[in-house]
C-alpha cells in the first residue's frame, strides 16, 4: 500500500512540476469515464458520454476524434459552470485505445 501511496505522490508531483500552467488534468477512460483529476474536481467519477456532458465539444470529440490529439477551443463546460477549453491526448497501447489525458485550461488560468 505504501509503494502505491508513493507512486501516486510522485505522478501527482509530476504532474504538478510540470503541468501548473493547466487548471486541471484529467485522465478518461475509452468509455468516458474521468477516473481521476489532479485538483479532485467534482468530475471526478463523472462519465463525458452521459448526461449534460454527452453534448459538450469535449466528449462529441472523444467520440468522434478518438485516436487524434485535439485542441477544443473555449465553452461553455457544464462540469465546473464555466467557461474551459482543453488539449486531448489519446493514450494507446498496443494500437488500442485506452483512454485519452486532457489537459484543462481555465479562462483565469491564461
Amino acid at each position: 500500500q505504501q509503494r502505491i501511496a508513493d507512486l501516486h505522490q510522485a505522478m501527482e508531483n509530476h504532474y504538478i512540476r510540470n503541468y501548473l500552467c493547466f487548471y486541471d488534468v484529467l485522465l478518461v477512460d475509452h468509455e468516458g469515464d474521468i477516473f481521476y483529476t489532479l485538483r479532485k474536481e467534482s468530475d471526478a467519477q463523472d462519465n463525458l458520454f452521459e448526461g449534460e456532458s454527452a453534448a459538450c465539444p469535449l466528449a462529441r470529440c472523444l467520440r468522434t476524434q478518438p485516436r487524434e490529439e485535439r485542441f477544443i477551443d473555449f465553452h461553455h463546460y457544464v462540469v465546473s459552470g464555466e467557461p474551459a477549453a482543453f488539449f486531448v491526448e489519446p493514450v494507446l497501447k498496443d494500437g488500442q485505445l485506452l483512454g485519452w489525458m486532457v489537459l484543462q485550461c481555465a479562462v483565469n488560468k491564461i
